[in-house]
Protein backbone atom coordinates (compact mmCIF):
# COMPACT_ATOMS: atom_id res chain seq x y z
CA UNK A 1 0.00 0.00 0.00
CA UNK A 2 2.72 2.34 0.06
CA UNK A 3 2.74 3.57 -3.25
CA UNK A 4 -0.84 4.86 -2.46
CA UNK A 5 0.74 6.96 0.76
CA UNK A 6 1.18 10.88 0.64
CA UNK A 7 1.67 13.79 2.86
CA UNK A 8 -1.09 15.05 4.59
CA UNK A 9 -2.85 17.95 3.20
CA UNK A 10 -5.35 20.20 4.47
CA UNK A 11 -9.62 19.85 3.46
CA UNK A 12 -10.20 22.25 1.63
CA UNK A 13 -13.58 23.73 2.38
CA UNK A 14 -13.82 26.40 -0.62
CA UNK A 15 -16.83 25.46 -2.47
CA UNK A 16 -15.64 27.13 -5.29
CA UNK A 17 -12.78 24.63 -5.10
CA UNK A 18 -15.14 21.70 -4.82
CA UNK A 19 -16.61 23.20 -8.16
CA UNK A 20 -12.90 23.27 -9.96
CA UNK A 21 -12.89 19.50 -8.72
CA UNK A 22 -16.44 18.29 -10.25
CA UNK A 23 -15.27 20.11 -13.40
CA UNK A 24 -11.61 18.39 -13.70
CA UNK A 25 -13.67 14.93 -12.92
CA UNK A 26 -16.04 15.46 -15.49
CA UNK A 27 -13.22 16.67 -18.50
CA UNK A 28 -11.03 13.97 -17.12
CA UNK A 29 -9.98 11.52 -19.64
CA UNK A 30 -9.21 9.03 -17.26
CA UNK A 31 -12.84 9.29 -16.57
CA UNK A 32 -15.95 7.39 -18.45
CA UNK A 33 -19.56 8.06 -17.99
CA UNK A 34 -21.66 6.44 -15.15
CA UNK A 35 -24.69 6.25 -16.96
CA UNK A 36 -23.54 2.92 -18.59
CA UNK A 37 -24.28 1.18 -15.34
CA UNK A 38 -27.36 -0.12 -14.42
CA UNK A 39 -28.92 -0.27 -11.15
CA UNK A 40 -31.87 -2.37 -12.11
CA UNK A 41 -32.30 -3.39 -8.46
CA UNK A 42 -33.57 0.45 -7.80
CA UNK A 43 -35.00 0.92 -11.14
CA UNK A 44 -37.21 -1.74 -10.42
CA UNK A 45 -37.54 -0.56 -6.54
CA UNK A 46 -38.76 2.65 -8.04
CA UNK A 47 -41.67 1.23 -10.72
CA UNK A 48 -43.12 -1.00 -7.91
CA UNK A 49 -44.45 2.40 -6.41
CA UNK A 50 -45.30 3.86 -9.26
CA UNK A 51 -48.20 5.65 -9.57
CA UNK A 52 -49.39 4.20 -5.94
CA UNK A 53 -49.72 7.53 -4.93
CA UNK A 54 -46.78 7.45 -2.67
CA UNK A 55 -43.90 10.05 -2.65
CA UNK A 56 -40.78 8.27 -3.65
CA UNK A 57 -37.93 9.57 -1.79
CA UNK A 58 -33.81 8.25 -2.77
CA UNK A 59 -31.72 9.06 0.16
CA UNK A 60 -27.84 8.87 0.79
CA UNK A 61 -25.06 10.42 0.57
CA UNK A 62 -23.64 12.81 -2.02
CA UNK A 63 -22.16 11.70 -5.78
CA UNK A 64 -23.53 7.69 -4.78
CA UNK A 65 -25.68 7.71 -7.66
CA UNK A 66 -29.15 9.53 -6.48
CA UNK A 67 -29.37 11.91 -9.63
CA UNK A 68 -28.26 9.35 -12.34
CA UNK A 69 -30.35 7.23 -10.69
CA UNK A 70 -33.67 8.99 -11.18
CA UNK A 71 -33.01 12.11 -13.98
CA UNK A 72 -31.01 8.79 -16.52
CA UNK A 73 -32.16 5.36 -15.69
CA UNK A 74 -35.50 5.54 -14.15
CA UNK A 75 -36.09 8.59 -17.01
CA UNK A 76 -34.71 5.76 -19.69
CA UNK A 77 -37.19 3.36 -17.75
CA UNK A 78 -40.39 5.48 -18.41
CA UNK A 79 -39.51 6.83 -21.53
CA UNK A 80 -39.44 2.85 -23.11
CA UNK A 81 -42.46 2.47 -20.86
CA UNK A 82 -44.35 4.83 -23.20
CA UNK A 83 -44.38 8.13 -21.21
CA UNK A 84 -44.22 11.47 -23.16
CA UNK A 85 -40.62 13.71 -22.56
CA UNK A 86 -42.95 16.77 -22.03
CA UNK A 87 -45.17 14.76 -18.58
CA UNK A 88 -41.54 14.63 -17.38
CA UNK A 89 -40.50 17.48 -15.24
CA UNK A 90 -36.72 17.62 -13.73
CA UNK A 91 -35.83 20.04 -10.90
CA UNK A 92 -32.60 20.54 -9.59
CA UNK A 93 -32.59 22.88 -6.30
CA UNK A 94 -28.56 23.56 -7.02
CA UNK A 95 -28.57 23.77 -10.55
CA UNK A 96 -27.87 27.39 -11.50
CA UNK A 97 -29.79 27.08 -15.03
CA UNK A 98 -33.19 27.26 -12.14
CA UNK A 99 -31.95 29.35 -9.75
CA UNK A 100 -34.31 32.10 -10.98
CA UNK A 101 -37.14 29.40 -9.73
CA UNK A 102 -36.38 27.53 -6.85
CA UNK A 103 -35.31 29.73 -4.36
CA UNK A 104 -39.01 29.72 -2.51
CA UNK A 105 -41.49 27.27 -2.29
CA UNK A 106 -44.21 29.27 -4.28
CA UNK A 107 -41.75 30.59 -7.20
CA UNK A 108 -41.33 26.58 -7.37
CA UNK A 109 -44.56 25.99 -7.61
CA UNK A 110 -45.41 28.45 -9.92
CA UNK A 111 -42.70 27.00 -12.16
CA UNK A 112 -43.95 24.11 -12.12
CA UNK A 113 -47.20 24.76 -13.06
CA UNK A 114 -46.48 26.75 -15.94
CA UNK A 115 -44.94 23.30 -17.37
CA UNK A 116 -48.12 21.44 -16.59
CA UNK A 117 -50.26 22.44 -19.60
CA UNK A 118 -52.05 19.05 -20.43
CA UNK A 119 -54.91 17.04 -18.47
CA UNK A 120 -52.75 13.80 -17.30
CA UNK A 121 -50.16 12.23 -15.08
CA UNK A 122 -47.21 14.50 -14.76
CA UNK A 123 -44.12 13.08 -13.24
CA UNK A 124 -42.03 15.74 -10.93
CA UNK A 125 -38.19 14.60 -9.99
CA UNK A 126 -37.20 16.78 -7.59
CA UNK A 127 -33.00 16.54 -6.78
CA UNK A 128 -31.91 17.55 -3.61
CA UNK A 129 -34.64 18.54 -1.97
CA UNK A 130 -33.15 19.37 1.89
CA UNK A 131 -31.73 22.92 -0.54
CA UNK A 132 -35.57 24.17 -0.61
CA UNK A 133 -37.24 25.51 3.20
CA UNK A 134 -40.49 23.47 3.72
CA UNK A 135 -40.20 21.55 0.34
CA UNK A 136 -43.21 19.19 2.08
CA UNK A 137 -45.61 22.15 1.11
CA UNK A 138 -44.36 22.28 -2.25
CA UNK A 139 -45.07 18.44 -2.55
CA UNK A 140 -48.39 18.45 -0.69
CA UNK A 141 -49.57 21.44 -3.13
CA UNK A 142 -48.77 19.88 -5.93
CA UNK A 143 -50.34 16.04 -4.96
CA UNK A 144 -53.72 18.02 -4.13
CA UNK A 145 -53.77 20.73 -7.48
CA UNK A 146 -52.53 17.85 -10.49
CA UNK A 147 -52.09 14.94 -11.13
CA UNK A 148 -48.63 14.09 -9.96
CA UNK A 149 -46.11 11.24 -9.71
CA UNK A 150 -43.40 12.71 -7.65
CA UNK A 151 -40.01 11.51 -6.47
CA UNK A 152 -37.29 13.19 -4.80
CA UNK A 153 -33.76 12.70 -4.05
CA UNK A 154 -32.02 13.86 -0.48
CA UNK A 155 -28.44 14.04 0.71
CA UNK A 156 -29.96 14.30 4.37
CA UNK A 157 -32.15 12.39 6.28
CA UNK A 158 -33.34 15.30 8.19
CA UNK A 159 -35.63 15.20 5.79
CA UNK A 160 -37.62 11.97 6.69
CA UNK A 161 -37.99 14.21 10.51
CA UNK A 162 -40.95 12.67 12.18
CA UNK A 163 -42.10 16.33 11.76
CA UNK A 164 -41.98 16.50 7.93
CA UNK A 165 -43.23 13.15 7.55
CA UNK A 166 -45.92 14.18 9.59
CA UNK A 167 -46.23 16.98 7.16
CA UNK A 168 -46.59 14.79 4.24
CA UNK A 169 -49.33 12.66 5.57
CA UNK A 170 -46.69 9.97 5.93
CA UNK A 171 -47.56 8.95 2.34
CA UNK A 172 -43.83 8.81 1.33
CA UNK A 173 -41.22 5.75 0.93
CA UNK A 174 -37.47 6.19 1.47
CA UNK A 175 -35.34 4.58 -0.85
CA UNK A 176 -31.93 4.24 0.92
CA UNK A 177 -29.22 4.39 -2.24
CA UNK A 178 -25.63 3.63 -1.45
CA UNK A 179 -22.53 3.22 -4.08
CA UNK A 180 -21.92 0.46 -5.72
CA UNK A 181 -22.83 -2.71 -4.34
CA UNK A 182 -19.18 -4.93 -5.50
CA UNK A 183 -21.21 -7.08 -7.85
CA UNK A 184 -21.92 -3.09 -9.54
CA UNK A 185 -18.37 -2.09 -9.21
CA UNK A 186 -17.01 -5.36 -11.02
CA UNK A 187 -19.22 -3.79 -14.03
CA UNK A 188 -17.79 -0.74 -13.80
CA UNK A 189 -14.32 -1.88 -13.70
CA UNK A 190 -14.93 -4.36 -16.70
CA UNK A 191 -16.79 -1.97 -18.74
CA UNK A 192 -13.64 0.47 -18.65
CA UNK A 193 -11.08 -2.55 -19.19
CA UNK A 194 -12.92 -5.36 -20.99
CA UNK A 195 -9.76 -6.65 -22.67
CA UNK A 196 -8.45 -6.97 -18.73
CA UNK A 197 -10.56 -9.15 -17.20
CA UNK A 198 -10.09 -9.17 -13.56
CA UNK A 199 -10.24 -12.08 -11.25
CA UNK A 200 -12.61 -11.78 -7.81
CA UNK A 201 -10.06 -11.76 -6.12
CA UNK A 202 -8.41 -9.14 -7.38
CA UNK A 203 -11.56 -7.16 -8.31
CA UNK A 204 -12.08 -7.43 -4.13
CA UNK A 205 -8.75 -6.10 -3.03
CA UNK A 206 -9.47 -2.68 -5.55
CA UNK A 207 -12.89 -2.54 -3.64
CA UNK A 208 -11.24 -2.89 -0.60
CA UNK A 209 -8.94 -0.18 -0.72
CA UNK A 210 -10.94 2.25 -3.14
CA UNK A 211 -14.70 1.60 -2.39
CA UNK A 212 -17.77 1.61 -4.22
CA UNK A 213 -18.45 5.42 -5.03
CA UNK A 214 -18.93 5.44 -9.08
CA UNK A 215 -16.34 7.30 -9.62
CA UNK A 216 -13.74 5.68 -7.74
CA UNK A 217 -15.06 2.44 -9.94
CA UNK A 218 -14.53 4.75 -12.84
CA UNK A 219 -11.62 6.56 -12.38
CA UNK A 220 -8.13 5.10 -14.02
CA UNK A 221 -5.51 7.64 -11.94
CA UNK A 222 -5.08 7.40 -8.04
CA UNK A 223 -3.93 11.26 -7.46
CA UNK A 224 -7.45 12.33 -9.38
CA UNK A 225 -9.34 9.73 -7.27
CA UNK A 226 -7.71 11.06 -3.94
CA UNK A 227 -9.04 14.72 -5.45
CA UNK A 228 -12.42 13.73 -5.69
CA UNK A 229 -12.63 11.87 -2.09
CA UNK A 230 -11.30 15.52 -0.72
CA UNK A 231 -13.90 17.69 -2.90
CA UNK A 232 -16.70 14.76 -2.10
CA UNK A 233 -15.80 14.99 1.69
CA UNK A 234 -15.19 19.11 1.60
CA UNK A 235 -18.70 19.21 0.06
CA UNK A 236 -21.12 17.31 1.92
CA UNK A 237 -18.59 19.06 4.91
CA UNK A 238 -20.11 22.66 3.88
CA UNK A 239 -22.99 21.90 2.19
CA UNK A 240 -24.67 19.33 4.60
CA UNK A 241 -23.22 19.68 7.96
CA UNK A 242 -21.14 22.89 8.80
CA UNK A 243 -23.90 25.27 6.65
CA UNK A 244 -27.12 23.56 8.24
CA UNK A 245 -26.37 23.14 11.60
CA UNK A 246 -23.90 26.51 11.88
CA UNK A 247 -20.33 24.95 12.58
CA UNK A 248 -17.69 27.45 13.25
CA UNK A 249 -15.12 24.68 14.12
CA UNK A 250 -14.52 22.51 11.14
CA UNK A 251 -11.40 21.11 12.75
CA UNK A 252 -12.62 19.66 15.70
CA UNK A 253 -15.41 18.36 13.09
CA UNK A 254 -12.29 17.08 10.85
CA UNK A 255 -10.51 15.69 13.58
CA UNK A 256 -13.83 13.51 14.60
CA UNK A 257 -14.24 12.09 11.45
CA UNK A 258 -10.72 10.62 11.53
CA UNK A 259 -10.48 9.72 14.87
CA UNK A 260 -13.99 7.40 13.78
CA UNK A 261 -12.91 6.61 10.64
CA UNK A 262 -9.85 5.13 12.48
CA UNK A 263 -11.81 2.90 14.60
CA UNK A 264 -14.69 1.72 12.43
CA UNK A 265 -16.01 -1.91 13.70
CA UNK A 266 -15.26 -0.99 17.19
CA UNK A 267 -17.15 0.51 20.50
CA UNK A 268 -17.41 3.66 21.11
CA UNK A 269 -19.31 6.84 22.66
CA UNK A 270 -19.71 10.17 22.30
CA UNK A 271 -18.03 10.04 26.53
CA UNK A 272 -15.27 8.07 25.24
CA UNK A 273 -14.42 10.39 21.77
CA UNK A 274 -14.96 13.42 23.99
CA UNK A 275 -12.16 12.24 26.38
CA UNK A 276 -10.03 11.34 23.29
CA UNK A 277 -10.57 15.16 21.68
CA UNK A 278 -10.12 16.45 25.34
CA UNK A 279 -6.23 14.75 25.49
CA UNK A 280 -5.92 16.62 22.43
CA UNK A 281 -6.36 19.71 23.45
CA UNK A 282 -9.98 20.35 22.61
CA UNK A 283 -12.73 22.41 24.43
CA UNK A 284 -15.07 20.27 23.94
CA UNK A 285 -18.07 18.55 25.36
CA UNK A 286 -20.36 15.20 25.47
CA UNK A 287 -23.31 17.34 23.82
CA UNK A 288 -20.97 18.72 21.21
CA UNK A 289 -19.41 15.61 20.06
CA UNK A 290 -23.07 13.47 20.09
CA UNK A 291 -24.58 16.15 17.99
CA UNK A 292 -21.55 16.47 15.60
CA UNK A 293 -22.04 12.60 15.17
CA UNK A 294 -25.67 13.08 14.66
CA UNK A 295 -24.90 15.27 11.79
CA UNK A 296 -22.25 12.89 10.36
CA UNK A 297 -25.21 10.46 10.19
CA UNK A 298 -27.35 12.37 9.11
CA UNK A 299 -25.38 13.66 6.15
CA UNK A 300 -24.42 9.28 5.40
CA UNK A 301 -21.16 9.49 5.99
CA UNK A 302 -21.36 7.39 9.21
CA UNK A 303 -23.61 4.80 10.12
CA UNK A 304 -24.51 3.50 13.53
CA UNK A 305 -25.06 0.46 14.16
CA UNK A 306 -26.61 -0.11 18.17
CA UNK A 307 -25.93 -2.71 20.54
CA UNK A 308 -28.40 -5.00 21.90
CA UNK A 309 -28.05 -7.77 24.63
CA UNK A 310 -29.67 -10.69 23.63
CA UNK A 311 -30.67 -11.88 26.97
CA UNK A 312 -31.67 -9.45 28.21
CA UNK A 313 -33.87 -8.10 24.76
CA UNK A 314 -33.01 -4.69 25.10
CA UNK A 315 -30.71 -2.32 23.90
CA UNK A 316 -26.99 -1.04 25.57
CA UNK A 317 -27.26 3.27 26.03
CA UNK A 318 -24.44 5.50 24.55
CA UNK A 319 -22.70 2.04 23.15
CA UNK A 320 -22.27 1.84 19.07
CA UNK A 321 -20.68 0.85 16.40
CA UNK A 322 -19.78 3.15 13.36
CA UNK A 323 -19.59 2.44 10.08
CA UNK A 324 -18.45 4.72 7.47
CA UNK A 325 -20.14 4.85 3.66
CA UNK A 326 -17.26 3.87 1.74
CA UNK A 327 -14.36 2.29 2.53
CA UNK A 328 -12.16 4.31 -0.48
CA UNK A 329 -13.45 7.37 1.31
CA UNK A 330 -12.46 6.35 4.37
CA UNK A 331 -8.66 5.28 3.03
CA UNK A 332 -8.47 8.16 0.97
CA UNK A 333 -9.20 10.96 4.13
CA UNK A 334 -6.57 8.74 6.19
CA UNK A 335 -4.24 8.95 3.86
CA UNK A 336 -3.79 5.25 3.13
CA UNK A 337 -1.70 4.96 6.08
CA UNK A 338 -4.75 2.34 8.30
CA UNK A 339 -6.07 0.11 5.78
CA UNK A 340 -6.61 -2.33 8.50
CA UNK A 341 -8.56 -5.21 6.21
CA UNK A 342 -10.55 -6.88 8.87
CA UNK A 343 -12.69 -4.40 9.94
CA UNK A 344 -12.79 -2.66 6.15
CA UNK A 345 -14.16 -6.45 5.45
CA UNK A 346 -16.27 -5.92 8.14
CA UNK A 347 -17.34 -2.32 7.24
CA UNK A 348 -18.22 -4.06 3.36
CA UNK A 349 -20.55 -6.93 5.03
CA UNK A 350 -22.61 -4.56 7.31
CA UNK A 351 -23.10 -2.65 4.40
CA UNK A 352 -23.87 -5.17 2.19
CA UNK A 353 -26.70 -6.40 4.35
CA UNK A 354 -27.81 -3.00 4.70
CA UNK A 355 -28.26 -3.07 0.57
CA UNK A 356 -30.10 -6.38 0.78
CA UNK A 357 -32.41 -4.33 3.31
CA UNK A 358 -31.66 -6.13 6.69
CA UNK A 359 -31.71 -4.03 9.94
CA UNK A 360 -28.60 -4.89 11.41
CA UNK A 361 -27.40 -4.53 15.04
CA UNK A 362 -24.66 -5.76 16.99
CA UNK A 363 -25.14 -8.69 19.44
CA UNK A 364 -24.35 -9.13 23.34
CA UNK A 365 -24.68 -12.77 25.12
CA UNK A 366 -22.51 -12.88 27.89
CA UNK A 367 -19.75 -10.65 27.15
CA UNK A 368 -19.23 -12.19 23.67
CA UNK A 369 -20.07 -10.64 20.77
CA UNK A 370 -22.20 -11.38 17.43
CA UNK A 371 -20.72 -8.99 14.85
CA UNK A 372 -24.20 -8.80 13.23
CA UNK A 373 -27.85 -9.33 14.15
CA UNK A 374 -30.24 -9.14 11.12
CA UNK A 375 -34.06 -8.82 11.18
CA UNK A 376 -35.52 -8.80 7.80
CA UNK A 377 -38.79 -10.41 5.90
CA UNK A 378 -36.80 -13.74 6.18
CA UNK A 379 -36.69 -13.47 9.86
CA UNK A 380 -33.17 -13.27 12.25
CA UNK A 381 -30.10 -14.67 10.88
CA UNK A 382 -26.96 -13.79 13.35
CA UNK A 383 -23.75 -13.31 11.51
CA UNK A 384 -19.74 -13.55 12.12
CA UNK A 385 -17.31 -11.47 9.95
CA UNK A 386 -13.98 -13.01 9.69
CA UNK A 387 -11.19 -12.30 8.46
CA UNK A 388 -9.95 -15.77 8.27
CA UNK A 389 -10.63 -18.85 10.27
CA UNK A 390 -8.24 -20.62 8.96
CA UNK A 391 -6.77 -22.64 12.04
CA UNK A 392 -8.85 -24.10 15.06
CA UNK A 393 -8.04 -21.17 17.64
CA UNK A 394 -9.76 -18.09 15.04
CA UNK A 395 -12.88 -21.31 14.51
CA UNK A 396 -13.65 -21.50 18.19
CA UNK A 397 -13.48 -17.99 19.01
CA UNK A 398 -16.15 -17.27 16.03
CA UNK A 399 -18.19 -19.69 17.31
CA UNK A 400 -18.28 -18.81 21.05
CA UNK A 401 -20.81 -16.32 21.07
CA UNK A 402 -23.26 -18.43 18.49
CA UNK A 403 -22.44 -21.54 20.94
CA UNK A 404 -24.29 -19.29 23.82
CA UNK A 405 -27.41 -18.67 21.55
CA UNK A 406 -30.49 -20.40 22.85
CA UNK A 407 -32.73 -20.27 19.13
CA UNK A 408 -32.44 -21.86 16.16
CA UNK A 409 -32.18 -19.10 14.27
CA UNK A 410 -29.52 -19.32 11.10
CA UNK A 411 -26.00 -18.27 12.10
CA UNK A 412 -23.19 -18.05 9.41
CA UNK A 413 -19.64 -16.87 9.66
CA UNK A 414 -18.76 -14.83 6.36
CA UNK A 415 -15.08 -14.97 5.65
CA UNK A 416 -12.35 -13.85 3.24
CA UNK A 417 -11.26 -18.00 2.84
CA UNK A 418 -11.93 -19.05 -0.50
CA UNK A 419 -14.17 -22.17 0.81
CA UNK A 420 -17.37 -23.82 -0.58
CA UNK A 421 -20.61 -22.89 1.31
CA UNK A 422 -20.09 -25.71 4.54
CA UNK A 423 -21.67 -26.82 7.40
CA UNK A 424 -19.03 -25.92 10.47
CA UNK A 425 -21.56 -28.55 12.67
CA UNK A 426 -24.08 -27.45 15.21
CA UNK A 427 -25.91 -25.38 12.67
CA UNK A 428 -22.87 -22.98 12.03
CA UNK A 429 -22.78 -22.22 8.11
CA UNK A 430 -19.55 -21.20 6.57
CA UNK A 431 -19.81 -18.73 3.73
CA UNK A 432 -17.21 -17.10 1.65
CA UNK A 433 -17.17 -13.09 1.06
CA UNK A 434 -17.67 -13.61 -2.76
CA UNK A 435 -20.28 -16.09 -2.68
CA UNK A 436 -21.80 -13.82 -0.02
CA UNK A 437 -21.35 -10.98 -2.35
CA UNK A 438 -22.71 -12.43 -5.22
CA UNK A 439 -25.66 -13.86 -3.76
CA UNK A 440 -25.08 -17.51 -4.09
CA UNK A 441 -26.92 -17.73 -0.20
CA UNK A 442 -30.27 -18.25 -0.44
CA UNK A 443 -30.18 -17.42 3.53
CA UNK A 444 -29.52 -13.63 2.43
Amino acid sequence: MEKYCKKPVNFVYSLNICCILRKLVIYSKYMISSDYINRDYYVSLLSSFRQTGMIKIITGIRRCGKSTLLNELFYDYLLSDGVKKDTIIKIHLESLAQEDYTKDVSSLYNYIKSLITQDCLYYIFIDEVQELTDFEKLVNALKIDFKTDIYLTGSNSRLLSKEISTRLSGRFVEIPLFPFSFLEFCDAVNLINPAKPQSDEELFNEYLLHGGFPFAALCQNNDLLDMQFDGLFSSVIVKDIASRYEIRDMNLLRNIVLEVFSSIGSITSPNKLANTLISMGYKVTYDTVRNYLEYLCDAFILYKASRYNVKGKKYFENKFKYYVVDTGLRNSLLHYRQIEPTHAFENIVYFELLRRGWTVDIGEIDGYEVDFMCRGTKGLVYVQSAWTISDEEKMAQECKSFSLLRDNYPKVIITRDSVPLHDAGNGILVLSVLDFLRGKSSIF
